[in-house]
């Protein structure tokens, strides 16, 4: 299934005791700045978002686009 080979390739961090399925299009891990902005929806009462990081290329930034959902069982 394709949504289940998706799903495979996140990576799942705990944030507000909810498992957070999320990736990024270049696989890293969640920066503390994406951790704080899940944490501010999650209260917000959101449960998905994009997410977006500024990351250090040398001289340059770059933007990292992903996606986060609470896991449900």
């Amino acid at each position: 299934m394709k949504n289940k080979a998706i799903k495979d390739e996140n990576k799942i961090i705990e944030i507000c005791c909810h498992n957070i399925s999320y990736y990024y299009d270049n696989g890293m891990e969640m920066p503390g700045s994406d951790i704080e902005h899940v944490q501010e929806r999650i209260v917000d009462g959101c449960n998905q978002g994009e997410l977006n990081a500024l990351i250090r290329k040398g001289k340059d930034m770059e933007e990292m686009r992903g996606w986060w959902s609470i896991e449900r069982d």
